[in-house]
Order: C-alpha cells, then structure tokens, then sequence
C-alpha cells in the first residue's frame, strides 16, 4: 500500500501518523507515493519527520525540510535498501546575529543568508555542525575565514558560499592545504566582495584562483579596486562601471606599481642622505690638507688625538 506523506505535517502529526502506521501488522512495507519520498518506506519517513521537527531551531524562527535518500554504503537485512536522512535548515533573512547554536541531527545543509552573521568559530567548534556540508552565509557581515584555518570542518565542506560579505583579503595556503585533502569540496563562492588588490596578498590569491577554478566558480564576480582608482596599465578587459577590476587578470606589474614606489623612496633618501655624507668628508680633508700646505698647521682634531 502507498501512503502520501505531507511535507508540512509538523512533528506532532508526523507523531500520531508513525504510531498509527505502528499498529499494522505490514508497516514495515508500506511505502509512500508522493513526490517528495516517492518508494521509501512510510515508517522511515515519518520517524524521521518527528525528529527533525523536534530539533528544528524555532527560536530562530528557522523552517527544516527532509529528504531521504538510499544509503549506497550499507544493506538491510537480505540486502534491503537502507535510507539516511538529510535535513535542511532555512534561516535566510531571520536578523540572526550569529550561526544557529543548535541544529537537528541530521542536517547537512544550511541556510543563513542575509543575516548578520560575522563569526565562522561555530562551524568549528559546535559539535552541531559536524554533518553539515553546505553552508551559504551570502550577504552577511564576514570579515575574515581565519577561524576555519586547519578545522576538520574545511576538509569536509561540500559547499561553501561568502558571497556579498566583507572579505578583503583570504588565506589562500589554508584554503589550498584543505581543498589538496579534500575529496568532497565541489564549489566555493567569493565574489561581491571588497577584495584588496595589492602587491603582498593578491599574486597568490590569483594563483589560486586559476589552480581551483572548477571549485571556485564565481570568479567574474571577484573584482578589486586598485589603488588610485587606476584599472588600466595592465588591468585586463573586466573594469566594471565602479573602476572595480577582475582579481585574476590585474597583472604584476599594475597591482606592484605603488607598491614599489613607497619601497624605493626610503631606500632613495637613504643614498642621498649617504652621499652627501661622503661629499662633506670628502671637503673636510680637502680643505684640510689645503690649510696645512698654506699654514704648516694640523687640523685641530688631529692634534687633540692621543
């Protein structure tokens, strides 16, 4: 028999349906026919409804929906499918402050764009976040992804969106030691943010971007200003209308051009100020040695050395 199961029920009717489907003498077999869980087994389904109801974030006002899919790695009794739950969470656009503290069991994908969210440390040290692979944090407050750098967490992401954040700058070597481990890592989203174009940091994030361009796939969107406002020299063919530039085709030479400038100015003043050191001296003995030939007489520091 095919049951349809309705993916709003909330846990309390997912509850009453599971205890109902209990007393049947075939539960075990009774499968479900909507589109949603279309051929999995209704028992299966419902209790996995309940539980994520129940551990559902509410109080982030935050909606959770299932999927249930088959377990390729294991075998049910005579080689039975067995299935595993995979549990979104939606909380986009909730005016959260920070990541969820609490996630259900099963969850593997999350939602919190558009929020206000700046710190990455939960996806680290939360024992929640453990299962999850997919995180889109677009439009949100993030500064920095130094909180990932060496985390078990990074070499297990499947997905990871930063789009829209306030990133300028990225750790490319902690971000290219994880993705070299991680099998799994499919797509990375940076663009529409204030990235730095300099001299220090850019060269290696371009690098980066060229080695991981299959994982990296919004690059026409990672744009930097460079400094003065200057996108040609060099700049590439991407200048948008904001003088904003594409990061992977400004070349050395215009992103090293200021850069080199405030090296090579102390380095200048430092010469001169040597060689009018040398030229003083230079002087000084001159006009001594023209004062003893004209008066027979030593320089007067010479006749005060021992």
């Amino acid at each position: 028999m095919d049951w349809l199961v309705a993916a709003e029920a909330g846990a309390e009717a997912a509850g009453v349906a599971a205890e109902a489907a209990a007393r049947v003498s075939d539960a075990e077999a009774l499968m479900c026919s909507d589109s949603t869980y279309s051929r999995r087994p209704l028992l299966t389904v419902l209790r996995y409804r309940q539980a994520m109801e129940a551990e559902c974030p509410r109080e982030a006002n935050c909606s959770c929906s299932l999927s249930v899919v088959p377990d390729l790695h294991a075998q049910g009794p005579g080689g039975a499918r067995v299935f595993r739950p995979m549990v979104t969470v939606d909380c986009a656009g909730r005016g959260l402050r920070q990541l969820p503290p609490e996630l259900p069991a099963n969850a593997t994908t999350l939602h919190v764009e558009h929020n206000q969210i700046s710190d990455l440390r939960p996806l680290v040290a939360n024992e929640h976040y453990r299962g999850v692979l997919d995180v889109y944090l677009d439009g949100n407050g993030v500064r920095s992804v130094a909180a990932l750098e060496g985390s078990a967490w990074l070499l297990r992401f499947r997905l990871l969106s930063l789009r829209g954040n306030r990133l300028a700058r990225l750790p490319t070597y902690a971000l290219e030691s994880a993705l070299q481990r991680n099998r799994h890592a499919a797509r990375l989203y940076l663009g529409d943010n204030p990235w730095t174009c300099d001299c220090q940091s850019t060269p290696s994030f371009q690098e980066f971007l060229a080695k991981y361009r299959q994982v990296v796939q919004d690059q026409q969107d990672i744009r930097c200003a460079l400094e003065g406002g200057e996108g040609g020299g060099g700049a590439g063919e991407g200048e948008g209308e904001d003088g904003r530039v594409l990061l992977r085709d400004v070349s050395r030479n215009a992103l090293c051009r200021e850069h080199a400038g405030y090296l090579v100015q102390p380095l200048d003043l430092l010469n001169g100020a040597l060689a009018s050191l040398i030229l003083l001296i230079l002087g000084k003995l001159a006009y001594d040695y023209w004062h003893f030939k004209r008066t027979g007489k030593l320089p007067w520091i010479v006749t005060k050395m021992p």
